[in-house]
């Protein structure tokens, strides 16, 4: 018997039978198939995936400058830092011939959402083996063992960041976003680490600090930095390793940084700009959030976060009598520091941010699942199988109208969305849709028939679920999707119309943003003017936009290639009353148009490649 107030005291009460472990065969699959899916059979896509390709493939293929000083063909890239670049390059440099350069460019991606999901693993492990986690011990026995326990909740904690809907996206794209979210993870693991072995645990948060430095700059060491210091000077299971925080920590957070900094400084002017827009980047990023992004945080995480946010909040009330017991303090602490962070002090709105509230959310969450009732497992289990049920129900049925041209009305919105789009049906893509697929079926069997009593199945369903639903997206769909989101065909055309005795002459841009610089650059094979620190396109929100903006029409800068390629928006045309003025060309003469073109799937934007002709200009442009 166990009375209602040792309940309060300690929530978890479970008995040996439920702390059996996920068969490891079956959590390997699951994980590999969540790291590889949406990696392969695409091309660099829009926006920051772009962006991180082209940067990497500029180092692969470039100078020791361009390893210290990101740059896009010479675009420099003075935000985040550079270590996500790094290892895409060596990443292009070790496998581009084997497996093509834009695949390789995501293998470190693959391998860091592998790590991420090692270390979640690891820290909720190491935590729920402590002894104010464990939960109520029975009188005549029967209570699980610590290692049991803990590998029971661990692999909760595991299907829990499989279920998190936010992260499908962002971990599957080469951004220094994904690597952030791998480095959280392991500075969570070093935090735990640090109250059984200080010293390692110091070694291990440093390493992870400076490595966050390297990735996003502030943005991302700040409030891990803040949440560490709070830590060691409050908390007193963290008091043995204060010291080596300071001797060890702090140097090997900052030594990294400090070594590309000195490195970059030395290589000259232009490389001394791009440090003046690094700290300018620094210190923007750090300067306080509006009202409106704040409330658009409020409004959006809990969605993003799910269900790893709702519950690990839900967890903090069920824990609240032992909130002080370092299974809650750490990752609570971190949770909280973060989303202060992303709330009150960092100025961007981005969803990127996000993410850094999830690594704490997953092992708090986990440490709701010893505490819910059967009813509320059953619950739980029945929305989320129907939810995904309809939604993989969804996917093949999209699949269908795709193949099939049934039913009618979908088959048509999807050759609508996607112009000039041809299907093709690949066996390989089938099969393993059709695995997965029987895969979640056998799961909901095993979880409605046999109505296990373990302590992560109110989890199984949602974990299996939405890795089934991503998995089919990212195979079934992949064409199609790829179709929508690629320059591949736009540069390929423009290349075409380049005469072959022209392919390597110098081509200025003009209102093009990063990521079209970086796939341009990459499908064409061309030679792309180099562009100061600071002109337009280098910002965060031209590469998120099209990099198309109405103060780059009026005033265009002047270009030294005889090639020029452009790209304007149509409906920014229609809403002005002049067309875009092209810049001076190296020596007077007149722009010829030589081609013209846009992406199947964007009606509004429209790339036109110039030639400059050596004759007098009368005053007049060709557009």
């Amino acid at each position: 018997m166990v009375s209602p107030a040792a309940l309060r005291k300690n929530p978890a009460l479970l008995t040996e039978r439920a702390t059996r472990k996920l068969p490891r065969t079956i959590l390997l699959a699951m994980v590999v198939a969540y790291c590889a899916a949406g990696l392969i059979g695409r091309d660099p896509w829009r926006t920051d995936d772009a962006v991180t390709f082209g940067v990497a493939w500029t180092m692969a293929h470039g100078n020791l400058l361009d390893w210290l000083m990101p740059n896009v063909l010479g675009d420099p890239v003075a935000q985040d830092g550079p270590l996500t670049y790094w290892l895409s390059a060596l990443s292009i440099w070790l496998f581009g011939g084997m497996f093509g350069e834009p695949l390789a460019a995501r293998i470190p991606t693959g391998l860091a959402t592998g790590l991420a999901v090692a270390a979640t693993w690891y820290a909720t492990y190491t935590l729920a083996r402590t002894r104010q986690a464990q939960p109520v011990q029975f009188l005549f026995g029967g209570a699980p063992e610590p290692r049991d326990y803990g590998r029971a909740i661990a692999d909760g904690a595991v299907l829990t960041l499989l279920a998190t809907l936010g992260l499908l996206l962002r971990l599957h794209e080469a951004t220094p976003e994904a690597l952030q979210f791998c480095l959280l993870c392991l500075a969570m693991y070093g935090l735990v680490v640090t109250l059984e072995r200080p010293r390692a645990g110091a070694v291990w948060l440093g390493i992870t600090l400076g490595a966050l430095l390297l990735t996003r700059g502030q943005q991302a060491a700040l409030p891990l930095g803040l949440v560490v210091l709070a830590l060691a000077i409050f908390y007193r299971p963290m008091a043995p390793a204060r010291r080596y925080l300071g001797l060890l920590t702090l140097p090997l957070a900052l030594a990294p940084t400090a070594l590309w900094l000195y490195l970059l400084r030395e290589q000259g002017p232009q490389a001394q700009a791009y440090l003046q827009a690094w700290f300018k980047w620094n210190l923007a990023a750090n300067s306080g959030q509006s009202s409106s992004v704040a409330l658009y945080f409020a409004r959006n995480l809990l969605i993003f976060g799910w269900p790893a946010l709702p519950f690990a909040l839900i967890a903090v009330w069920r824990w609240r009598q032992r909130l002080s017991a370092p299974h809650m303090m750490l990752p609570a602490a971190v949770v909280l520091t973060h989303l202060l962070y992303i709330m009150v002090i960092s100025a961007e709105g981005q969803e990127a941010l996000m993410v850094s509230v999830l690594p704490g959310s997953f092992i708090l969450a986990a440490f709701l699942l010893p505490t819910l009732s059967r009813s509320t497992s059953n619950a739980i289990d029945w929305f989320a199988l129907m939810s995904l049920s309809f939604g993989i129900f969804l996917v093949w049925l999209g699949y269908l109208a795709m193949q099939a041209g049934w039913p009618p009305t979908l088959s048509r919105n999807f050759t609508k969305l996607a112009p000039g789009w041809v299907p093709s049906f690949s066996v390989l893509a089938f099969i393993l849709a059709v695995i997965a697929t029987l895969f979640w079926a056998y799961t909901v069997w095993w979880r409605t028939a046999k109505k296990p009593i373990v302590v992560w199945r109110a989890m199984i369903i949602s974990g299996v679920g939405v890795l089934t639903g991503w998995f089919l997206l990212t195979t079934l769909w992949m064409p199609w999707i790829n179709h929508t989101r690629t320059y591949r065909d736009v540069a390929l055309a423009m290349k075409a119309a380049l005469p072959q005795q022209h392919l390597d002459e110098c081509v200025s841009t003009q209102r093009l943003s990063l990521p079209q610089r970086a796939i341009f650059g990459y499908f064409a094979q061309l030679r792309l003017e180099p562009r100061a620190v600071g002109a337009p396109g280098q910002t965060k929100e031209d590469i998120l936009g099209d990099g198309a903006r109405n103060d780059a029409f009026v005033s265009p800068v002047p270009v030294s290639c005889q090639w020029l390629l452009t790209q304007d928006s149509l409906r920014a045309l229609s809403e002005s009353v002049f067309l875009p003025a092209l810049p001076e060309g190296p020596k007077p003469g007149q722009w010829t148009l030589v081609w013209e073109g846009r992406r199947f799937s964007d009606r509004d934007e429209r790339f036109r490649l110039y030639r400059l002709d050596a004759r007098p200009d009368n005053g007049r442009t060709t557009r």
